[in-house]
């Protein structure tokens, strides 16, 4: 059974809640219940960090028990009941926040009775203001969390990690907003690959490929790939020096077809580099395969060399 007796007790449980529900958003972004419990909690790091306790209106505005049990209750999973468990605790300690050694009052004296009016005003617009700073605090990086499928790179694990970038606190949080860091971690090297993602982008664009023998590749924002022999990354640049003939590929011309409508049709679009393109463009059998943007043309690309060789239809 879980308990927390002390502010030691309330930290481990509230790391290990807020990496739970960090998972849980990842997993499931469009559910409003674990946005609000996400971003309940990160508010509670912040002020909980805070040298002073948690003022009062901080300690109000915190109801994850109350979500949990009306939003979560009853639990058909054990791991369920476990989080809403963590939640009510957690919830109950936050509204007994300790208050540590009270604070003497001494009397003040009759000639100071105006001058202490005057400062109990002020106390109470500086109280005031650092109430409204609580609000629009900075939260930390988030727990690195596993995404997506993981494989073997030379025989080691490998996997995509996310992470929710720093974010202004606030009970109104907008979770469109927020951002995620994405790194590469295989066995106990880990090496960051793009910043400032999207969760809609995290579905589509951060994905493991494969690995060749020589470098594990993957699509993160664009394609790249980690050379896990020469412990380097391979990024867009070396392709092209590997590949200088290939240069740019037309899309196709479909000013004549009359299923697309004229307005999208994309004749006018630019040529597209061979290594910048969309996800779609990249595969994996054995090596990585790379189509044109028009999918008339494949290549397969060579582990040592990084060459493309065009193969036959």
């Amino acid at each position: 059974m879980i308990d927390i007796k002390n502010i030691s007790d309330f930290d481990a449980s509230l790391d290990r809640t807020i990496a739970e529900l960090d998972r849980l958003v990842l997993s499931e972004p469009d559910y409003a219940v674990w946005r609000n419990l996400q971003k309940q909690l990160h508010a509670m790091k912040l002020w909980s960090n805070d040298e002073a306790r948690p003022s009062q209106q901080q300690i109000s505005s915190i109801n994850i028990g109350l979500i949990a049990a009306r939003e979560l209750d009853p639990a058909s999973e054990e791991w369920m009941q476990d989080l809403i468990n963590r939640l009510s605790l957690l919830n109950q300690y936050w509204r007994h926040w300790p208050t540590g050694s009270p604070i003497v009052q001494k009397p003040v004296p009759k000639g100071l009775r105006k001058a202490a009016v005057v400062t109990l005003v002020l106390t109470a617009v500086v109280l005031a203001g650092a109430m409204l700073l609580s609000f629009i605090g900075r939260t930390k990086q988030g727990a690195w969390t596993p995404t997506g499928r993981s494989m073997l790179a030379g025989g080691l694990p490998a996997t995509l990690e996310t992470s929710l970038n720093p974010y202004m606190v606030s009970l109104h949080h907008n979770p469109t907003n927020d951002r995620y860091s994405v790194r590469l971690r295989i066995a106990d090297t880990a090496v960051v690959l793009a910043d400032a993602m999207q969760v809609s982008e995290l579905h589509f664009d951060a994905q493991l490929l494969g690995d060749d023998g020589h470098q594990l590749w993957f699509y993160v924002k664009e394609l790249g790939a980690w050379d896990y022999k020469a412990h380097k990354r391979v990024a867009i640049a070396d392709l092209q020096r590997a590949n200088p003939g290939l240069g740019k590929f037309p899309f196709p011309d479909n000013s004549g077809n009359p299923l697309i409508a004229k307005e999208v049709r994309n004749i006018r679009n630019a040529p597209a580099d061979l290594w910048s393109g969309e996800r779609r463009l990249y595969g994996f059998d054995k090596q990585l395969k790379v189509n044109t943007p028009d999918f008339s043309q494949k290549f397969l690309v060579d582990p040592t060399t990084l060459r493309a060789d065009k193969l036959a239809k």
